[in-house]
Parts: C-alpha cells; sequence; structure tokens
C-alpha cells in the first residue's frame, strides 16, 4: 500500500468569527489597521483569510445581469475601452509597440469568441481578467452605489478592477486597462532580472557572471513572447541594450574579476533603486514610465481597498490613471463643503448649487458623489488630555516600543530612515532618553491643521501645479482652500465615556463616506442612533472637528514626505504653517507648544524635489533646525491604540512607554 502523502492531509485553518467587533478591537492587535479592517470586513479573525473564486453565475444573479454575449468585438472597440492613452510621450516605448502588435495580431482577427480576443492580448497570468473585462467592454457593469466591499461572486482582483472602472464611469473619465498591465509585467520583469544579476555576482567565477546576465535576458524576453501568440514581437526592451554593456564589462580579461563584479554590482545596485523610483534618470535614458514612490495604506471602505491589497502594485497605477477632481460637480462639492462640519452632507441641494445637475437627477447622482467624498475626524487630544511624540530614527527599525503607538513610516533621508508615532497623556516623560540611539530625533505635538489647497489645481490642465501661492492670504475666505483645526477657544478638558472613546476610535481611524460610515458601524454592531447622537455631541463641543475630503488615494498624489521643523519662536511657526498652506496640495501639519512643526504631504508623482524645495526654502529662513524626508511606507495601528492607552480601572490615560528592545 502506498505510503500517504502528510501534506495532503494538512487541514486549512478554521476560520474564526469574530462575535463582538467592539470588544474584539479592544484587544491588543499586533498587527496594523489594514489587516485589522480586512478582519472586520470578512468578519473572520484570521491571519489569512480564504480566497475568493470567480462565480459568473452568483454575481450576475446578485445584481440581476444578463450572461455575456461571447461574439468577439471589433480590434476599434478593444482599442477605445481598454486601451485608452494620454501623453503617450511619457509612456514606454516597448509596451506601446508590444500592444499594437497583440491588437492587430492574427490571434485577435480570427478569435471566435470576446474571451478568446482577451486571452490573446492579455499576459498569461491575467488571464482570469477576461471576465471583468467583457462586462466593462459591454458595459453592463452595475453603478458606484450597488458595489458592495466585499462582492459577491467576484475575486478580489475582478471586484476591485470592476469598482475602479465604476468610479472612473462616475466621474466621466477613463482607465489606460492594456498599458497598466503590461508596464507592471515588463517593471516586474526587469526587477527579477536584476535582482538575479545581483545575486549571481556573489559567485567567484566568470562564468556566473556570464550565466546571470544570460538568464536575466530570458527573464525579459519572456515577457514578450507569449505562448498563445505565434507572430514574434519585434521591438526590444532597452534595458536588453544595457544587459550587451554590461557583458562586454564581463567579457573585459584585461581587467580582474574584482574589479569587474565591483563594477557591475555597482551599476546593478543603482539600476534596481532607480528602476523602484528613486530617480529619474533612468526615465529619461529609456523612455519608461515613473511610478508612485509611496506605498500608502489603503483604508478604502471600497473593494479595491484591504480586500485587495494583495494586487496594490497594479491598483496603484491603475488610480493613477484618472483624477476625481476633474469632474466639476465633485469639484464644486468639495467648495462648498469645505466649512461645514456636517455628517448629513452632502445632499442634493448641494449637486445643484455647483452644477447643472438638478430635479430628481441631482438626487441620483449625489448618492454616487457622496461614494468619493469622505468624512476625515481629526481628535482634539488637547481637550483629552493627549499629544503626539514622533521619534525619527537613523535605522528603519524603531528603537523604543508604545502602547501608544499609531504609525509606523520608512522613510528615504540620508540620515532619517524611519519614524514611529506615538501619543501619550500630555503629563508624560516620554521614554527613557539611554533607549534613544545616536542620531535620534523627536517631536512633541499636540494640536492638529488639515489641509487640501485646491487652489493648486489647474482645472484647465486637470493636475496638480507646481506654483505655491507663497504670496497670497491664506487666512482669506476661500471656499477652495479646505481647512481643518483642532486649535479651539473651547479647551474645557473632555473625559469620553466607554461608548464616545470606541466610536470615536472607528471614526478617526478611517477615512469613510457618510454611507459608507453607516454600513461600517452596523457591520461592527455600533447602534446607528446611538453614534448619530454622540457624533453631533462631540462635533458640537468641538471633541471631534470634522471635514469633507475628496478620496486622497483618488485625486493623483500618490507621492508623500515628512517635513519637520523646529522654528525660532511662534511667530515664525505660524509664519511656516501659513506657507504650507500655501505650497502644499495636502497636508496634516501638527504643531507644538515648543514651536515644532511635524507636516505630513501629499504631492503628485515626482514632485517631491519640487515642492520639497519650494519648503525647504522657507522651512531654512524660519527654523533652528528642519529637515524633510521622502516617505517611502507607511502602516497605521490607530484602531487599537486608544483602547490600550486607557486604564480599564481607573478610567484614566496611562503612561505607555516601556523599555526598548
Amino acid at each position: 500500500m502506498a505510503m500517504r502523502d502528510k501534506r495532503k492531509r494538512k487541514k486549512e485553518p478554521t476560520l474564526q468569527k469574530i462575535q463582538d467587533p467592539i470588544e474584539w478591537l479592544k484587544h491588543d492587535r499586533k498587527t496594523n489597521d489594514q489587516n485589522i479592517l480586512k478582519m472586520l470586513i470578512t468578519g473572520y479573525a484570521n491571519w489569512k483569510l480564504p480566497k475568493y473564486d470567480l462565480d459568473e453565475t452568483l454575481f450576475e444573479r446578485t445584481f440581476k445581469l444578463h450572461p455575456l454575449s461571447s461574439e468577439p468585438v471589433s480590434i476599434t472597440t478593444l482599442n477605445e475601452v481598454l486601451n485608452y492613452r494620454k501623453d503617450e510621450h511619457i509612456l514606454d516605448a516597448t509596451i506601446l509597440e508590444t500592444l499594437n502588435h497583440l491588437l492587430h495580431s492574427s490571434k485577435v482577427r480570427d478569435a471566435r469568441t470576446i474571451n478568446e480576443q482577451l486571452q490573446s492580448i492579455l499576459p498569461s497570468e491575467r488571464d482570469s481578467l477576461t471576465y471583468p473585462f467583457s462586462r466593462i467592454i459591454s458595459d453592463e457593469v452595475p453603478k458606484l452605489t450597488e458595489l458592495p466591499v466585499l462582492i459577491p461572486g467576484l475575486d478580489e482582483l475582478s471586484a476591485a478592477i470592476l469598482t475602479l472602472h465604476s468610479i472612473s464611469r462616475t466621474v466621466n473619465q477613463q482607465i489606460s486597462w492594456l498599458y497598466n498591465i503590461w508596464y507592471l509585467e515588463l517593471v516586474e520583469a526587469r526587477v527579477r532580472a536584476l535582482e538575479l544579476i545581483m545575486k549571481k555576482l556573489v559567485d567567484e567565477s566568470d562564468n556566473a557572471m556570464e550565466t546571470a546576465l544570460e538568464e536575466a535576458e530570458r527573464i525579459i524576453n519572456q515577457v514578450f513572447s507569449q505562448e498563445q501568440n505565434k507572430d514574434r514581437i519585434s521591438s526590444k526592451d532597452p534595458y536588453l541594450a544595457r544587459i550587451d554593456e554590461w557583458k562586454k564589462i564581463s567579457r573585459n580579461k584585461r581587467r580582474s574579476l574584482k574589479d569587474r563584479k565591483e563594477e557591475l554590482e555597482t551599476i546593478v545596485f543603482e539600476e534596481i533603486a532607480i528602476i523602484k523610483g528613486f530617480s529619474t534618470r533612468l526615465e529619461k535614458e529609456i523612455d519608461v514610465q515613473g511610478g508612485a514612490l509611496t506605498h500608502w495604506p489603503i483604508l478604502a471602505l471600497r473593494a479595491d481597498g484591504p480586500l485587495a491589497y494583495s494586487h496594490e502594485a497594479l491598483l496603484r497605477n491603475l488610480r493613477n490613471e484618472f483624477n476625481i477632481l476633474n469632474y466639476s460637480p465633485l469639484f464644486g462639492l468639495c467648495s462648498i463643503l469645505s466649512n461645514t462640519e456636517d455628517p448629513n452632507r452632502p445632499i442634493a441641494d448641494d449637486l445643484r448649487q455647483v452644477s447643472d445637475i438638478d430635479g430628481r437627477t441631482a438626487f441620483y447622482v449625489v448618492k454616487e458623489l457622496e461614494t468619493l467624498l469622505v468624512e476625515q475626524y481629526l481628535p482634539t487630544f488637547r481637550k483629552l488630555g493627549l499629544r503626539y511624540r514622533y521619534i525619527f530614527t537613523p535605522r528603519q527599525r524603531p528603537g523604543v516600543l508604545s502602547d501608544g503607538l499609531i504609525q509606523r513610516m520608512i522613510l528615504a533621508e540620508q540620515n532619517i530612515r524611519g519614524c514611529t508615532v506615538h501619543i501619550e497623556p500630555n503629563w508624560s516623560k516620554g521614554p527613557n532618553l539611554r533607549s534613544y540611539e545616536k542620531g535620534t530625533y523627536e517631536a512633541v505635538v499636540e494640536e492638529e491643521i488639515l489641509s487640501l489647497n485646491l487652489e493648486l489645481f489647474d482645472r484647465k490642465l486637470g493636475k496638480w501645479s507646481s506654483k505655491s501661492h507663497l504670496g497670497s492670504n491664506v487666512k482669506k475666505k476661500s471656499r477652495d482652500l479646505i481647512s481643518r483645526s483642532t486649535a479651539t477657544s473651547n479647551d474645557d478638558p473632555v473625559d469620553l465615556t466607554k461608548r464616545q472613546l470606541e466610536l470615536l476610535t472607528l471614526l478617526w481611524s478611517i477615512p469613510m463616506s457618510r454611507t459608507q460610515r453607516k454600513w461600517f458601524l452596523e457591520k461592527v454592531t455600533f447602534p446607528q442612533r446611538t453614534a448619530n447622537r454622540m457624533l453631533r455631541q462631540m462635533i458640537m463641543n468641538q471633541t471631534l472637528r470634522m471635514v469633507h475630503l475628496p478620496a486622497l488615494e483618488l485625486v493623483g498624489l500618490s507621492d508623500g514626505f515628512i517635513a519637520v521643523s523646529h522654528c525660532y519662536d511662534r511667530r515664525s511657526r505660524d509664519k511656516l504653517v501659513h506657507s504650507m498652506q500655501n505650497i502644499l496640495p495636502f497636508a496634516r501639519i501638527l504643531i507644538g507648544d515648543s514651536n515644532h512643526i511635524v507636516a505630513h504631504a501629499r504631492v503628485p508623482a515626482k514632485q517631491t524635489d519640487i515642492v520639497g524645495g519650494i519648503l525647504g526654502d522657507v522651512m531654512t529662513e524660519l527654523s533652528t533646525h528642519s529637515f524633510i524626508a521622502r516617505q517611502r511606507a507607511t502602516k497605521a495601528y490607530r484602531m487599537t491604540a486608544l483602547n490600550k492607552l486607557r486604564d480599564t480601572k481607573t478610567k484614566k490615560w496611562k503612561d505607555p512607554w516601556y523599555l526598548s528592545f
């Protein structure tokens, strides 16, 4: 009798259903908000959640859709719907030639079904996208308001694709689907090839170098020679020419093996850094489109949010294809809501004031646009007896731990590589200074100003301008400067009830639209009437400040940096805040009684050097010490921090600090 394979008997982990989400959140979760939100959406407290499979029948039955026709479509239709392109001069020439070849190949012309057509123009591992793209081509996709966070019958990527399509359709814009899918394939192949070379260079032989370079060449060539395409693609990736140059270095026997290896290591290491977005030199040399540098946590309550994060590299590029601010009615809603703190807006009357949409149509349109406007809540920590402590370190790994941790960042600055953000009682002395390694810098701040400067958005060009408004008066009443501050004349301290703390934690942690807020509170079994009453009360006594913002991941502000400054005095501090609001498209500006300023800035892709340069000059003029650091990645931990900081016995805040590791 054959021996049984033990691996086959391995059982899948049992799914643990979250019985009481609010109480579950109070436990010490060793993970970030994105993972916690994913668990809350699915309802299961498991690290590894089951994959969702495509079930066309279930999807069509759920949304009352007709089955798709299998008839092929014209090449013109494929081009118009899936291969829409703009700003062609910045696109990768290799990809453009590849797409042109694929769309006009005999495989597409001779296809008997639309599935065969799509399979012949998609990378082989992406053929699962034939169903969502068939839906997009036939224009039979549910409206944005009909699509839930968890879409029945769709796998994670298909659900995300249809959601992004519905958003772009709502704001009358298009997405270059094929270009972005193939672009990611090529970039990933380039990185794999370069990393293979780096790995092989540790071998002490000429053959190892030659083998690595040939293998790298093969990896890139594979992208353009899919088995399903009989016609050979004539284009060559410019990277292949670079590999040919490296082969010449490798074969130069006049130089020692050590010298050749060191030169190749230096070149390849630099190329890996460049292609991942550290520099623009490679883009000019081989004509590639640069992507976003900052990896943001995606906390959106949509199908392209936490559930689809394993596909974020692609989804990030797809979101950058359109900008919801280019839709005039939505831009108008942002302006008209800039000075209100009403969680029951926007309404149809708001839309009628800023557009020519009227009647019942305004009611339906505002329902769709409302899903793209999030409510951002800012706790007035000074009233709560709390404050922020930023700890910047020369290494990515934090030097100290805290129960008040709310954010970790990986930064790219010569002497600053990491940052942790903590909340603590205003009486805390902070961590033991002996825990700090050399080069650590900290800033303590109490108040927050949130700013979105729509005056920097060029509506004619449809993109953000790098021009600042340093000469303008930021205090003028302009609806295009959306600003909210936790500074308040009502400094009366507030002791939150248990229920208020639970609600504040949820609202502070996740930016949600009104509809999403109601759905989420129901999901975590928080009573709606109680939430509405408490929300009104906390806004009235300014325990919470509220501002309506367009979903930031959809407005073309894909890169981020941190600006830190210690100003000479309060006057210079206020002047710098004024300048930041004029220079930065979006910023969270935190200020302290010690005249520290920490600003979280979001800017368009590739604009960090330009915007940071303008801001840096002002910071130097007004500060005793300042620096700007690119933000590479960030993770949030807000959903558990306040509960960990609250002493359940005394109902007071406790000191969150303990020994470093």
